[in-house]
């Protein structure tokens, strides 16, 4: 600034004033208008810096959120995986005994919530059908009427062998799985007579469920296996898979609740055999069932076997 001087009071006053408090400077217009802009461009960029720092504050705020709340949910989750694994040992290592009361099952060490879902098949999920069985062996057998069958009922005229038959598949179970294939001949009549159908076919071998797939032999060795000798019936299927048939656990489960009334009469009649006996032994013991046959509660029940020296009967409560 060239043209800037300073200008003072020649007197000294009594008390000294301020340092450059009497100095004045003289500025010329340019000078004044380059200080006003310069003056306005450091208050803008301190104002720009301001911004600049309040958005950085903000997202660092966000972030220490974020951190916090995935803190939180890595601690929930080590703390459920703790308390899973304390379970685990509690099961592996734990003390097992009858006298274990159901509270102490319930002390908290699950960390799955309970599920109103039902066990098997659940509704709108498409079923895996049925299974061909094209890997087994089949084995052929004619079924024919008897001898005094091949006629007609009324004139006793013999029928003609007609030109097809029928067959239905039943797979059986003896040292090897194989399909049983009936060939059911079909005969026609050889008369007039109103009384007499057409066509004549034997009738298809007896099943133990109508419409079934399995044989009566499945069914025998799955009882005998499972009632009789302990073996469960997921470990029957699997033995099953080595001679290449492959079975579905929700088959056979609904096929053993449709042969259930067959035995009702026999567990009848074991029931009438054991209480006309002179001298019974009975012992309760605590049962796990898949449900309650009068409530379909699946909570564990007591079971009290009464028997005599010959049979036992099951009385659940």
């Amino acid at each position: 600034m060239q043209n800037a001087h300073v200008s003072g009071s020649g007197t000294t006053p009594a008390l000294l004033p301020a340092p450059f408090a009497t100095s004045q400077v003289i500025l010329t217009k340019q000078e004044h208008i380059q200080l006003k802009q310069q003056a306005n461009l450091w208050h803008a960029m301190w104002k720009a810096a301001c911004g600049r720092e309040k958005k950085v504050l903000a997202k660092n705020a966000s972030l220490i959120a974020q951190h916090k709340a995935e803190m939180a949910g890595l601690n929930t989750q080590v703390a459920d995986l703790k308390s899973e694994l304390a379970h685990m040992k509690h099961l592996l290592f734990g003390r097992k005994s009858e006298k274990t009361s159901s509270s102490s099952k319930k002390s908290g060490n699950t960390t799955r919530p309970p599920s109103n879902r039902k066990r098997g098949h659940q509704p709108g999920v498409p079923g895996s059908g049925r299974h061909l069985h094209n890997n087994l062996p089949v084995v052929h057998e004619s079924v024919d009427l008897p001898v005094d069958k091949q006629c007609c009922t009324v004139c006793h005229r013999p029928f003609k062998s007609f030109f097809n038959d029928d067959s239905c598949d039943v797979i059986e179970v003896e040292v090897k799985a194989h399909v049983r294939r009936y060939h059911r001949r079909h005969y026609q009549k050889t008369c007039q007579c109103p009384e007499t159908p057409n066509i004549t076919t034997p009738p298809p071998p007896p099943r133990l469920i109508n419409k079934g797939k399995l044989g009566i032999s499945v069914w025998v060795e799955l009882l005998l296996n499972k009632y009789a000798y302990g073996i469960p019936i997921n470990r029957q299927l699997e033995s099953y898979k080595t001679q290449g048939l492959e079975l579905s656990q929700a088959t056979i489960s609904f096929g053993l609740e449709a042969i259930t009334p067959f035995f009702e009469p026999v567990a009848e009649a074991t029931r009438e055999f054991v209480a006309s006996s002179d001298q019974w032994h009975a012992d309760e013991t605590r049962w796990i069932s898949w449900a309650h046959e009068t409530t379909g509660s699946h909570k564990p029940s007591f079971t009290t076997l009464f028997r005599n020296k010959f049979l036992g009967t099951l009385s659940p409560k």
